[in-house]
């Protein structure tokens, strides 16, 4: 098991699962989708960094069959009960880092969204070769924080800096797209334990080291009187379709 599957697997534990709908980001992704003129129906779809299935188990309404690749196994696991618990038979699950698995099959759609599964020009041009049309959704820029900004300099944060990356290869290989911003400011509202594994999470796969105790003294000061803390949140994120 390498280091990175077992920081997606601790994370597994409070990753938001399938629950049979979208929320209001995947809703704004899937509507930029639609006026891109993106057709799910029958099509084989891949979903590269598929996680719990948010999207896997969507498409899966749509799609003649759906393959979720994820190098978290409790991700797949979650992913699994919950097509179980929906009664999704059209989807299977590929374990495995990206950059190392050997895909058989070419794809009609091959999908990605928030996830950092690719990091350079041979996994970019792995991810083209794969299917036919391509579907790429992650941050333009580093998300926003207020409960992490007391921990991490957002200047510093690792944001799966590959975006700009991935647009200027495809420019350079003269890959025609279609793409478009958008943007979200939410809050969450979490307990004392949650926010403490949620920051604990961050600063593991930022590589910043962690004392608990400093945390857990912050935490106290920032949590309200029935002992949660607000979190405001605001994502820069983009769309790409060729």
């Amino acid at each position: 098991m390498s280091a990175a599957s077992e920081i997606w697997d601790e994370k597994s534990k409070n990753y938001p699962k399938f629950n049979g709908d979208l929320n209001e980001m995947q809703k704004n992704a899937i509507e930029i989708l639609s006026n891109f003129g993106c057709d799910f129906n029958d099509k084989i779809l891949i979903d590269i960094g598929a996680g719990t299935g948010l999207y896997s188990l969507y498409f899966a309404k749509f799609c003649k069959f759906v393959t979720a690749c994820d190098i978290s196994k409790d991700m797949l696991e979650i992913l699994k009960n919950s097509a179980k618990k929906f009664k999704i038979s059209n989807v299977n699950t590929i374990l495995g880092e990206f950059s190392k698995l050997n895909f058989k099959q070419h794809f009609d759609i091959a999908f990605l969204s928030m996830s950092p599964a690719l990091q350079n020009e041979d996994d970019f041009k792995k991810f083209c070769d794969l299917a036919d049309n391509h579907i790429y959704i992650n941050w333009q820029n580093p998300r926003k924080s207020s409960l992490l900004a007391n921990f991490i300099n957002p200047q510093k944060r690792n944001p799966y800096k590959t975006t700009q990356k991935f647009t200027e290869f495809l420019d350079k290989k003269n890959i025609n797209f279609k793409s478009e911003i958008f943007k979200e400011t939410f809050t969450r509202k979490r307990s004392l334990q949650a926010t403490f594994e949620n920051v604990s999470w961050h600063l593991k796969i930022n590589e910043i080291k962690i004392n608990e105790n400093e945390i857990s003294k912050t935490l106290q000061t920032l949590a309200d009187e029935y002992g949660e803390i607000k979190d405001k949140i605001e994502t820069c994120i983009k769309v790409i379709v060729y």
